[in-house]
């Protein structure tokens, strides 16, 4: 029993930080509603480099703005 405690005490667990897509989606999908084309492209370039967006759902909005 000992063994099993001190064998579970050495496990390390690692926090990934994960985007927050709501956050991120809300934002953007503000920025479309009120046809804001410039706040579009600035959040699709902030919210990549974040890692809040994939490269294509940034390419995306970007294709978005350029509609708006």
């Amino acid at each position: 029993m000992l063994m099993l405690l001190s064998a579970s005490c050495n496990h390390i667990h690692h926090v990934r930080n994960t985007p927050d897509t709501a956050r991120a989606d809300s934002l953007i999908e503000a920025a479309h509603l009120a046809h804001d084309s410039d706040r579009i492209l600035a959040l699709a370039d902030s919210l990549e480099a974040t890692g809040d967006f994939a490269p294509i759902k940034a390419d995306y909005w970007r294709g978005r703005a350029s509609r708006v």
